[in-house]
This record gives structure tokens, sequence and C-alpha cells, in this order.
């Protein structure tokens, strides 16, 4: 036959109907609308090529539905859902589906079996924007031997995690074995619902890996969560060379490049956060800033032949761990103070040269072996002497007597000041800035103070020629202050390009009601600095109400400042020291 008989339309009380291995090729409502009593229908073995959402919907006691070994292609969404409490069993097996609505998979009631296995299915639609709000109904649901290899996006197909949790392990049993699946890191979520699910169902046992070949064959069940990556291509910014991953098990992005012959750390990487990079054995000689360590929470560049680490790496909150190890470095920078708080930097044994402004190596030491199961070491080099070496317990070698000197010498100046009149001479500066100081504390300020024009705020005073100190001025502290309100004059930024120098510095410093020095040590070492130095000085006597604000960049003593001006800020303390241990 090919059709339905209408001679049947007389038979209202048929209970099984039976047409199997026949030529049928359409199938409408109108051929089963006299059935009311209609309980099994078995078209098997026939030609039929769709089917229509109104096709069975006046077989209220369908019970058991065979369409199985025919040419459908296509299923209207919410085929099988009409009838609530009937199509407790259908077969849709090997027929040519390339894709199924979640409305005819599940059907919102409770049914014995949906056969939809050995089709050519590979993804699952969602034509009517369905939504599984409620978890209702249950049954099992073959859909083994198809072409499904990776899972489709939940949200597309009206899930959420919770739901597809309670569906496919308490109420839907999903057969999905013999598929080519993908086991990357897409399919990693869903291997917990599996194991799950296998307390009350049985499945899971033939859900095989196929791809990446290192998997294949193995129960994805029984793969350890680590495996499940997603490899990242060049074209997704991995360096050449170079392994990229996304390890969704450990929440991170791991590439490695280890012994790839780099002579500098690669200019891009993968735009994923929580990058995990391995730089070790190569031959890279700079650990130079890049946009893309403040993505990145780990970086192994132990086995280089790294001299030179930028200072603003040790900034990057989101780098928790850096390794430079069995490298070439002879001089550790303070920044690497800043990393605390969890974050651990691996520096190995390294020798860098003796001197007073590293005192506080040994005490970051002490503090940075307490963080760590293997102390690093670092040996202090003394001038004609043997090499010491210091631990955590010990302190960078410097002399008794230079610290018993500095003690000695803040002491002297002070009683010095408070009980000799003749050392005014020597301590001029001193008694002038205490006076000031004084006087603005009780405000004894009887003579008017100079009135004139402010154009800035604050005025920058500092070394130039120096990196790091030009990028800490430039793109923290100007930033900040301007940030906050400050109107500050850069003179790199705000002098005219061409004008004369010394007029433009005596114009801007008049200009200015505070000022803001940073000391290093190489202040004042041109001619242009001492001059700014004199007018910042002279405005700050004319103006009782001007202020300067000296950093000690270089963490310098007074005796090693020159200048009797800038040697009272430090002796008096009224400097601030770029690194400290207080939090201030």
């Amino acid at each position: 036959m090919t059709s339905i008989p209408k001679c049947l339309l007389h038979s209202n009380q048929t209970v099984v109907i039976d047409f199997k291995r026949n030529k049928i090729e359409n199938i409408t409502g109108s051929d089963f609308e006299c059935f009311p009593f209609l309980d099994t229908l078995d078209l098997s073995y026939n030609k039929i090529s769709n089917l229509e959402n109104t096709t069975f919907f006046k077989l209220k006691n369908l019970r058991k539905l065979d369409l199985s070994y025919n040419d459908i292609q296509y299923i209207e969404p919410r085929t099988f859902s009409y009838r609530p409490g009937s199509l407790l069993f259908i077969n849709l097996r090997e027929n040519k589906l390339i894709s199924v609505d979640v409305t005819n998979v599940l059907v919102g009631y409770w049914f014995s079996k949906l056969y939809l296995d050995f089709n050519q299915i590979s993804k699952l639609t969602n034509k009517l924007h369905w939504k599984m709000e409620h978890a209702t109904g249950g049954g099992d649901i073959f859909m083994s031997h198809n072409k499904i290899s990776h899972l489709p996006n939940m949200s597309d197909i009206g899930f959420t995690r919770r739901s597809i949790v309670k569906i496919i392990s308490f109420k839907y049993s999903f057969r999905l074995g013999h598929n080519p699946w993908f086991c990357d890191c897409r399919f990693s979520w869903f291997v917990p619902i599996l194991r799950l699910a296998r307390n009350n169902f049985d499945v899971g046992g033939r859900t095989v890996c196929k791809y990446p070949i290192s998997l294949r064959g193995k129960l994805a069940v029984n793969v350890p969560e680590d495996l499940f990556i997603c490899n990242i291509s060049v074209k997704q910014k991995c360096p050449l060379s170079c392994n990229c991953f996304e390890q969704p098990s450990r929440k991170r992005v791991v590439v490695n490049c280890s012994r790839s012959k780099k002579y500098e750390i690669p200019s891009a990487f993968p735009q994923q956060s929580n990058l995990d990079i391995d730089l070790s054995h190569n031959l890279i000689t700079i650990l130079e800033y890049r946009a893309y360590l403040n993505r990145t929470v780990a970086i192994d560049l132990s086995f280089n032949k790294i001299k030179i680490i930028d200072p603003l790496v040790y900034g990057i909150e989101t780098l928790k761990l850096i390794n430079v190890e069995n490298n070439q470095i002879t001089d550790l920078h303070r920044n690497i103070q800043l990393m605390k708080n969890g974050r651990k930097v691996f520096i190995g044994n390294i020798t860098v040269e003796n001197s007073c402004r590293k005192k506080w190596i040994a005490n970051w030491l002490e503090y940075q072996n307490r963080l760590l199961v293997r102390p690093d070491r670092i040996v202090c080099r003394q001038r004609n002497e043997e090499l010491i070496s210091f631990y955590m317990t010990d302190n960078c070698s410097f002399r008794k007597k230079y610290l018993a000197y500095e003690k000695y010498l803040i002491v002297g100046s002070f009683l010095i000041i408070l009980i000799a009149t003749l050392t005014r001479i020597i301590f001029k500066y001193e008694i002038y800035l205490l006076l000031r100081k004084f006087r603005h504390r009780f405000k004894l300020n009887v003579i008017n103070p100079v009135e004139q024009s402010s154009l800035f705020d604050i005025y920058m005073s500092f070394s130039e020629d120096k990196e790091d100190i030009r990028q800490w001025m430039i793109g923290v502290l100007t930033t900040h202050l301007e940030t906050i309100g400050f109107k500050v004059c850069l003179p790199p930024r705000d002098f005219d390009l061409g004008g004369v120098h010394v007029d433009q510095i005596m114009t801007h410093t008049a200009s200015s009601k505070n000022y803001v020095v940073v000391l290093s040590d190489d202040y004042l070492k041109t001619q242009y600095q001492v001059i700014e130095w004199g007018h910042i000085w002279n405005n700050y006597k004319r103006n009782i109400n001007s202020n300067i604000l000296v950093i000690n960049y270089d963490m310098l003593h007074s005796k090693n400042i020159k200048d009797q001006i800038l040697k009272a800020f430090l002796r008096l303390h009224f400097s601030i020291d770029f690194s400290n241990f207080d939090k201030q």
C-alpha cells in the first residue's frame, strides 16, 4: 500500500493497526481521525519522510507508535507532546534524521521508551524557544549510533545547569553510546552529571571518546578531569612552537613554550584569562612588561639567561607566581617587595653586590622564605672579601660601624640643635625647617605671606634620565594626583618644545604652590636640575604657605647627599621613603 485506505474510516472500534512493510509515503491527521480506541500503530518499514504535529492529534488512547525503518528526515516540534499519559512507546529507529527538536525528546510526560538510535542526528534544535522551567515527565531515551560529537549549548535548547542535572540524573535516561564524542573542555562539565546519573540509570557505559586521539576508546566517565582540554591554535594567538590549551578543571589556560629556543618573551598570547605560562629552558635575557601579564596567574622563566626584570611586573596583582630560578640575575629592584598576600617569587640562588642601599633585601628575604617550602639563597659580595652566604635568619652583610654611625649622627644632630647656638652655621637649614614647621603648627605667621598667582598646585622635579623613575612619575604618581583633582606641572610634558629651558623653569616654579622632589642618586648631577632646585627653594622661602615633599626614591642616607638643603630634609626625616615596611 502507498497510503492509508479510506475504507478504514468506519472501523472506529479498532485498537491495533499493523501496516508495516508497505510503501506508505505520507500520513496526516485525517488518516486516523476515526480511531478513538486505537492503542497500537505499526508503520515500520515504509517510506514516510515527514511527520506533522497534527498527525496523531486525535488518537487519544494511542500508547505504542512504531515508525522505525522509514525515511523520516523531519519531525515538526511538539509532534508527541499533545497527550500526557499516552504514547508510552515511540520507535523512530533507523530513519534519516539529522536533527531533532528538543520538544520531541523531552515530551513533557512519563513514557517508557523513545528510540532515536541509528539515525544521523548531530544536533538538537529549539525552534519554539522552549524552556525547561520545571522538569516534568521522564523515560528512557535511546540516541546511540548517531553522529553527535559535541554537546549543545544548554541555554540555546532551554536548559539551565540546575535543570539539566535534575533531568538527566533523576528523570530521563539518555543512552548516548556509539557516537563520535569529542572529549574536550566543553564536555568536561557533563561527566560529573553522567556519573551521578549512573546511580539511577544504566547510562554512561557506552559513552566512549573518539576524539582526541589520545583518549580514543576510553569511557568518558573514567577519564580524569585534567585531560578534558581544548587546544588553542596559532590563529587564536598561541605563539609559534608552543602548545596552548584550556583546562577547565584547574581554571587555567596553559601556554607551554618550554624548550622552544625563544630569545624574548612573545608579544601576544591567547585572549583568555588565567594564563599559566611556561617559558622555561629558553634563551630569554629580559623579562619585559606585557599587557597580557595582567591576565596571567603564573609564569615560569627558570633556566633562561635573564639579567633584567621590569619592576612593573612585580606590581601585577593577578600574577600569583613568578619563577626566575637559574638565571643570571645580579640585582633586585625594591618593587619585588610588592609580591605579598600569597603572591610568590622564586629567585633561587643569586649573587648581588653589597651596598648599604640594599639593606631591605635581608628583611624581605626572611619574609619570603617563610612562605616557601624551598628557601631562596642570596649571596652578598663584599669588596676584597670572600663571599658570605645569608639565609632567612641572617642579615645581609652590612658593617656594624655604618649602623652605629647612622644612629649617633641622628641623635647628635638633634642634641646639637637644642644645646649649641654655634652650630647654627652648620645646621642653619635644619633650624629653618624646624622653625617653619613650628610657625605652621602654632599659626605664628604674623607677617602676611607673599601672595602670588598660582597656575599649578604641584611642580614635579626628578631625574628624567632614569627610566624607572620616569615611568613611575608619569604613569603612576602624576596620574593619581590629577585624578583626584590636582593641577600638576610635569616638565617633560608641560614645557614648550624649543623654548628656553632656564626661563621656563623660572616661570613654572614661580607659578606653582607646592613642589615634589624625587631624590635619586643622580639628582642635581645636571646644571638644569641645580637651577631648578635653586628656584624651588627660593619660591619656598618667599611663600610661607608653600610645601616641599621630598621622596627618597633610592633610599639615600643623608651622609650621601652633598646639597645641604636636601641633607636637612633627610636629617629631620622631612621626607618619605619610597619603599618602607609600615604600609604607608
